[in-house]
């Protein structure tokens, strides 16, 4: 890693049951590849990318540095709780970067976004990229952001916890940050995918 280089992870949530979809979000085909691919592929520059997948049915991943897969076995506890594993695993591999992303695999981040979110100086705990000022994905986390979300009471979430406490915005250029593949129908936007292409998703 460079000097003065900040250090950055990405935990890719992918542990869901995809019970709307009706099969696993995660090997829906995209291109030659997966959804799940196409992510690990768009985090390729990050230092670390961790893969919460779920514990009785793990997927396969490129064998490559950087990337680790963490299991779930209690996914009865919901995405807070794959949130905070993968955070936990960023830790015991590198300790807390300077920013770290949660980003949930039915919900496409470039490249270009993650690069676009690392330039400014993460002052708040939380930030979250926006486009045509509508919120979507991924989201950063400054290291108190992460100590926040791992000191957290059961009853809270990433949502709860962004609407009581700091949190910035940044404008990409980019509508993939404002999809959410959940449903059957959904899956006609994959093929804008293939090229990491924003054309025809229309507004957020």
């Amino acid at each position: 890693m460079a000097k003065g280089k900040r250090r950055s992870a990405c935990v890719i949530l992918a542990a869901g049951r995809s019970s709307r979809m009706g099969s696993p979000k995660a090997l829906l085909p995209v291109g030659p590849t997966t959804l799940l691919g196409w992510q690990t592929s768009s985090s390729r520059n990050i230092d670390l990318t961790v893969v919460v997948m779920p514990g009785d049915k793990p997927y396969p991943l490129d064998d490559r540095t950087g990337l680790v897969a963490v299991q779930n076995y209690q996914q009865e506890l919901g995405p807070f709780h794959s949130v905070r594993l993968g955070l936990a695993a960023v830790i015991e591999q590198i300790g807390i970067p300077d920013v770290t992303f949660i980003t949930p695999v039915d919900c496409p981040a470039e490249q270009k976004t993650y690069e676009d979110m690392l330039k400014p100086e993460l002052r708040s705990h939380f930030l979250v990229a926006t486009n045509g000022g509508t919120r979507g994905h991924p989201l950063a986390l400054s290291p108190q952001g992460v100590q926040l979300v791992l000191s957290a009471g059961v009853e809270e979430n990433l949502r709860s916890l962004q609407n009581r406490d700091d949190i910035s915005e940044i404008e990409v250029d980019s509508k993939l940050v404002c999809l959410n593949l959940n449903l059957p129908k959904d899956r006609a936007h994959l093929e804008a995918l293939t090229s990491a292409s924003t054309v025809g998703f229309g507004e957020c």
